[in-house]
């Protein structure tokens, strides 16, 4: 489809956009933090302020990846100001679900005591520091499924936070920001407007940003986000796949090119290691 409408150019669409919108957010974030100084919730703060001084900038990356080629130029595509008022509560919650995927996995691996000073101070990773001298093979297998599900913890926060709100806040503000697309403008792919903008709602009214916003969020029903989710694990599966292809290709030609010199360095490492370990034992305590 792509490559009939376009041509092969059609396939880098939104690529001038994209790099425009994150080069600036990036220099914005960036400049934010170093003057104010504060720490990751002010990092979080001045990301979440960027994003809703550039959600034009944002738009049009959306409208330049959804929209027919047009020879308009980058921007004289720009949306006008006042229509864009109904974009501030979707990039809202779509900056802080980011930056939530990101600070809540954290919160809870320092609760958990996973942080570097605390695991530090109880190298085995449990509250009462089991070792294999004082303690029964039981406790240790409870201190090592104890550690597991402790370790599990974060990524499933993560996991958890992605599916559960930065996902649907991600397709909210695509379907919000699809439907300013200006009326000379198609997609590329069919999309129904009024499912989305119904004849109750205008958007260039004041207050009507989050009546947009709660009836995009539901036009997400658990349908699509399934079928959105099964697309992910494709494309996660695909990179996988030409990953373990590339890294096996890439292991063949160092083993034909100097195999017996990777294998000497291979032992030098393991000497250097083992006698680093030793020298870490002699050390009195």
């Amino acid at each position: 489809l792509l490559h009939s409408v376009g041509g092969f150019r059609a396939r880098w669409r939104g690529l001038g956009a994209s790099i425009l919108y994150h080069a600036l957010h990036g220099f914005v974030t960036n400049l934010l933090a170093s003057f104010l100084g504060f720490g990751l919730l002010g990092n979080a703060l001045c990301y979440i302020f960027t994003s809703l001084a550039l959600m034009r900038v944002h738009m049009l990356w959306t409208h330049s990846m959804i929209a027919h080629p047009t020879n308009k130029s980058l921007f004289a595509r720009f949306v006008p100001r006042k229509q864009c008022r109904v974009l501030l509560l979707p990039t809202l919650v779509h900056a802080v679900a980011q930056q939530a995927t990101f600070i809540l996995p954290l919160a809870v691996a320092i609760a958990m005591g996973l942080g570097p000073e605390m695991m530090a101070s109880k190298p085995h990773g449990h509250p009462d520091s089991i070792s294999s001298d004082d303690a029964s093979p039981h406790k240790q297998g409870c201190a090592m499924m104890l550690n597991l599900l402790r370790l599990l913890a974060v990524p499933t926060t993560s996991l958890f936070v992605a599916l559960a709100v930065l996902l649907p806040a991600s397709v909210t503000l695509t379907r919000i920001e699809a439907t300013l697309l200006p009326e000379d403008e198609t997609t590329l792919v069919p999309f129904d407007r009024e499912a989305i903008v119904s004849d109750d709602i205008n958007p260039t009214v004041r207050g009507a940003s989050r009546a947009l916003f709660v009836q995009a969020w539901r036009s997400f029903d658990s349908a699509a986000r399934l079928r959105l989710v099964k697309l992910y694990v494709k494309m996660v599966m695909a990179q996988l796949a030409v990953a373990f292809v590339g890294f096996h290709v890439v292991l063949a030609e160092m083993y034909l090119i100097g195999g017996e010199r990777i294998g000497e360095m291979v032992k030098a490492l393991g000497e250097v290691a083992r006698e680093a370990h030793k020298s870490e034992g002699s050390v009195p305590q």
